[in-house]
């Protein structure tokens, strides 16, 4: 976790880019925002199922990056789907 967290601190400038990027484009679609409220608030919830160390994992992204617990949720499934 330590490594991520580092390497997440680093880069939070770039990824608070991304992740604004994204909501743009998500309420471009999807104008109530609603989509972007989803992902940064409902989702987060979903961490807590997840099992050690993953859960960890994605809390120590969050508070290092500054992005939600819900983004970075979303960067740990996008993740796995490329795997």
């Amino acid at each position: 976790m330590a490594f991520s967290c580092n390497l997440f601190s680093l880069v939070k400038g770039q990824l608070k880019t991304v992740v604004q990027n994204i909501k743009d484009i998500a309420n471009t679609f999807f104008p109530s925002g609603k989509v972007v409220d989803i992902v940064d608030n409902k989702i987060a919830h979903l961490t807590a199922t997840l099992p050690y160390p993953f859960n960890e994992e994605l809390q120590g992204i969050a508070n290092s990056s500054g992005i939600p617990l819900g983004n970075s949720f979303q960067h740990f499934i996008n993740k796995f789907r490329l795997i």
